[in-house]
């Protein structure tokens, strides 16, 4: 019999108290115009190519300089999930 860590009991608590926890992740794809992509074909192109690659995830907002901005902070790109659900997603979207 496996025990479990006060970790995985404190894990329980917090997903009783929220609903808005799945344990799912979700990687949210979006268009990609500069490729003439869109959101599905981003999608079929992670799944063919197996693989996420990280990048500084930029804004549509511009800089004065007309440069995109980057939502990544730091020295390294990274791959963003949610744990939302997608029901939570879709409520908040109506």
């Amino acid at each position: 019999m496996v025990q479990k860590t006060n970790g995985s009991r404190d894990w329980e608590r917090i997903k009783q108290a929220r609903h808005d926890l799945t344990d799912y992740l979700i990687h949210w794809t979006k268009d990609a115009p500069e490729q003439s992509l869109s959101a599905f074909d981003v999608l079929k192109r992670i799944l063919a190519d197996g693989y996420l690659i990280p990048n500084w995830g930029h804004r549509v907002s511009r800089t004065s300089s007309g440069l995109a901005r980057p939502t990544i902070r730091g020295p390294y790109p990274s791959v963003c999930f949610s744990e939302q659900p997608l029901w939570a997603y879709v409520a908040s979207h109506r």
